[in-house]
């Protein structure tokens, strides 16, 4: 609390007026005269600033004018010293601001200071008495981990509570985490089908690896990883790409749909199906975005083949040989996913209850590549001697890679004659036949087996096949015989 007030001497003076005073008027605090150039003594016991001034007198008593009010202060309370930004714990990335305030009636200095990893140092230091001290810290570069961030100040006067070793309210600290790694994805399932993580693209534009077929709804759901900071959010859309992988959503742009995390399966889960039905068939992407609590921010991209439209199949050429063996052509189509399964098998006439069981005749049995656009086979050999004479259903199924099914179903009879047939003898033949039915006949001694296919042209005339076995009555479209030694006749329509 000492201290010395000194002045400059007058030409003349015989002595000095010397005022003090808290609030500089009058009345005044303390009033004196001073016959040298300055004076000693104690400033109040009172935090706060008190003021003092001097006039010259000569011996006449006349005065001259005031000094300007010089003050000083009495400061014996620290200041207090706050980190407002980041928070304690934060996970931080790239340009950060730190900021820091100071509570001080007469603040000085302010001072950050930032420890690492490995040493890593940064300081900022201001000395002008600001309350606000703002610090652009730059993490772009520094390694994940661990930093321990000091805010300290001190006053005018010099004090300060506190340091870095023993915080007090001058110096304070608090520790964040450098995160700039994004989180990764480790697990991606549609429709509970996993997704190659080597075809999960995380650049737009890159050249389409895979594809995954869908129809009508899909769910999704993705394992997200992040060591660091933890994954703060996700969320994805469906978007319309071309074939080199760019996103067009002027053709297609789903709304933002949320991922929820499930604690239990530890999955980031769709809140519902995503429905594509309504979606023409063609190239999509789920586009699929991750944040993390650092603010770092990746998107990842799920190719998908929408196709709701189920493939084309065909029965055709069908035939029965002498002894019995069955056979017909399966043709398949499906340009969209393609391909996965044809399969086949014999039931009764009402299509209802198995008669041979055929199966899948694709190869591999576990199903054609993706992509498969076609597909033919003759199936020969078919055993159907077993069968008693009647009508039976050739029942044929093929499925594309997005689940699409579809049906096709051919009828065949087997009638049976076992006495010989003259050459002039019509064939009993059964009343009505479906177009495309296919009948073994007997012929006999004098001949082999007689298939004959039925047409449904009303225009076709009652006629004989080579004078021997009539057909008057039935629109044969084409008949295919051999004679008992097995020799081709040929086909006649």
């Amino acid at each position: 609390r000492d201290i010395t007030v000194s002045w400059d001497e007058v030409d003349g003076a015989a002595y000095y007026e010397y005022q003090a005073d808290a609030n500089k008027e009058a009345p005044y605090d303390f009033t004196t005269t001073v016959s040298g150039t300055e004076r000693s003594g104690q400033i109040r016991d009172e935090d706060g600033t008190y003021h003092y001034r001097v006039r010259a007198v000569n011996a006449s008593g006349m005065t001259g004018e005031w000094s300007e009010w010089c003050g000083v202060t009495l400061d014996r309370v620290a200041p207090v010293a706050t980190i407002v930004n980041p928070a304690y714990g934060d996970a931080l990335s790239g340009i950060v601001m730190l900021v820091g305030e100071v509570e001080d009636a007469n603040p000085k200095n302010t001072y950050f200071r930032v420890e690492g990893p490995d040493g890593y140092l940064a300081t900022s230091l201001f000395t002008d008495g600001r309350v606000i001290h703002e610090y652009e810290w730059d993490t772009s570069e520094l390694e994940d981990g661990e930093y321990t961030i000091y805010f300290e100040t001190r006053d005018q006067a010099g004090n300060k509570d506190g340091t870095r070793a023993n915080p007090g309210d001058s110096v304070v600290k608090i520790t964040v985490n450098v995160d700039n790694t994004a989180p990764v994805v480790s697990s991606v399932l549609l429709n509970d089908i996993e997704v190659d993580n080597a075809h999960i693209r995380t650049e737009n534009c890159e050249d389409i690896q895979q594809t995954y077929a869908v129809r009508g709804q899909f769910e999704f759901s993705a394992t997200i990883e992040d060591d660091l900071s933890g994954v703060d959010r996700a969320w994805y859309r469906v978007r319309a790409v071309n074939v080199n992988g760019c996103s067009r959503s002027d053709l297609y742009n789903s709304s933002r749909i949320s991922l929820q995390y499930d604690e239990g399966k530890e999955r980031w889960m769709t809140p519902a199906a995503f429905d594509v039905s309504e979606l023409d068939d063609g190239l999509y992407t789920i586009t699929l975005i991750k944040r993390d609590k650092a603010g770092n921010q990746t998107t990842s991209y799920i190719d998908l083949i929408v196709d709701n439209t189920a493939p084309i199949l065909e029965i055709s050429e069908v035939s029965i040989s002498e002894d019995k063996l069955l056979s017909f052509k399966l043709f398949a189509t499906d340009d969209g996913s393609g391909l996965k399964v044809v399969a086949t098998n014999i039931y009764d006439e009402d299509n209802s209850g198995l008669r041979i069981s055929v199966g899948r005749v694709n190869e591999p049995q576990s199903g054609l590549a993706a992509g498969t656009e076609e597909f033919e086979k003759l199936l020969e050999d078919i055993n159907v001697s077993g069968l008693e004479p009647g009508v039976y259903t050739i029942r044929a199924f093929a499925r594309d890679h997005a689940g699409n099914g579809t049906y096709a179903t051919m009828q065949f009879t087997i009638a049976e004659v076992n006495e010989d047939i003259p050459e002039s003898r019509q064939l009993p033949l059964p009343a009505a036949q479906a177009p495309g039915t296919a009948i073994a006949f007997n012929a006999g001694a004098r001949g082999g087996p007689i298939v004959a296919t039925f047409g449904g042209s009303s225009e076709c005339q009652n006629g004989s096949w080579m004078g021997h076995y009539s057909m008057q009555g039935f629109c044969v479209s084409e008949i295919a015989t051999q004679n008992a030694r097995g020799n081709a006749l040929g086909n006649r329509r």
